[in-house]
């Protein structure tokens, strides 16, 4: 009996020892924690996230163009036709909602991670990744708001309900919706931020450059918000 206790408690000695090494080692590079300007890269460098995840049931209801009754019987799904005749139904498409957020998700890591690293030498690759990140979140806020909130409204905008703004990659986070004011407050905001930090060129096909930040600053200025 003694040469079990013996061994049990050896064995349990030795898991004790080991566990820490072992919950250290990463069993996917997926579960890697981004934590340099080159992951932040990376972040950004995710077209299909950062470029092509926005919604279209703004597009769907617009009036620039007509959809003949055969095409609207025989071509388009139910939410399509729902939305394109502005039907109060409840939609189910949660995609069109959740993918903006994962821009925004990955607007936010970057800079958070940019927060904690040392420049040193990449100054101007910091200050660009910086404005791209900027530029993103805004972007998504805009897609978002215009989508899901409603129209800019001076005597309104300051109760009526925006979107939540998600200015932190903690997903622990509540989401409380802030007002359509404090929503284009902050669109206007990280437009203006990435102006500042966004090179005059950029050859990278997908990425944003200062002439961007400008078009979303107007689009806001002039375009969403009515007096």
């Amino acid at each position: 009996m003694k040469i079990y206790i013996s061994i049990f408690s050896i064995s349990t000695l030795l898991s004790f020892c080991c566990c820490t090494n072992f919950l250290e080692v990463k069993p996917d590079i997926k579960m890697v924690i981004p934590k340099s300007l080159d992951d932040a890269e990376l972040l950004l460098n995710d077209y299909s996230a950062m470029n092509m995840g926005y919604p279209i049931y703004g597009e769907w209801s617009a009036d620039e163009y007509y959809v003949a009754p055969e095409v609207f019987d025989g071509a388009l799904n139910f939410d399509q036709r729902n939305t394109y005749t502005w039907m109060d139904i409840i939609y189910d498409d949660v995609a069109q909602w959740q993918r903006p957020y994962k821009a925004v998700y990955n607007a936010n890591q970057v800079m958070e991670i940019i927060a904690k690293v040392e420049v040193g030498l990449n100054a101007e690759k910091t200050k660009n990744l910086l404005g791209i990140a900027h530029f993103f979140r805004a972007f998504a806020f805009q897609q978002l708001v215009e989508v899901f909130a409603p129209a800019y409204q001076v005597a309104t905008a300051s109760t009526e309900m925006g979107i939540p703004l998600r200015l932190s990659p903690a997903i622990d986070d509540a989401s409380i919706r802030a007002s359509v004011q404090e929503t284009y407050d902050q669109i206007i905001k990280d437009y203006k931020e990435a102006s500042y930090r966004l090179p005059i060129h950029e050859g990278i096909t997908g990425r944003p450059f200062r002439a961007s930040a400008y078009a979303g600053l107007a689009r806001n200025l002039l375009g969403d918000r009515q007096v």
